[in-house]
């Protein structure tokens, strides 16, 4: 085992803050109370938003076949990218 000296566990405390100061400078956006990014809709939201793609998609195919999980997937896909734009604009509105 090595004894970590004095300087050596100041040097690492400076380089944790410094560390930290860039972390915090760099996660600026939307926060809510419990410390993580405010989510761009709610859980309902988002399932309603899937199901109504999730139609539109099998609508498209005519309903034929049996493609009810791959419609479901692909709009989650949809919904969730659309979700991810829409955050990111949001974001770098709110930091100009």
């Amino acid at each position: 085992m090595e004894k970590q000296t004095r300087s050596g566990s100041r040097k690492a405390k400076a380089a944790s803050s410094q560390v930290g100061a860039r972390t915090k400078k760099r996660s600026a956006g939307k926060r809510s109370a419990t410390g993580g990014v405010t989510p761009v809709c709610t859980a309902e939201e988002r399932h309603r938003m899937i199901c109504e793609q999730a139609y539109f998609l099998a609508e498209q195919r005519g309903f034929q076949g049996d493609a009810a999980l791959d419609d479901w997937l692909q709009a989650e896909a949809k919904v969730d990218a659309a979700n991810i734009l829409k955050a990111v604009v949001e974001d770098r509105n709110d930091a100009i």
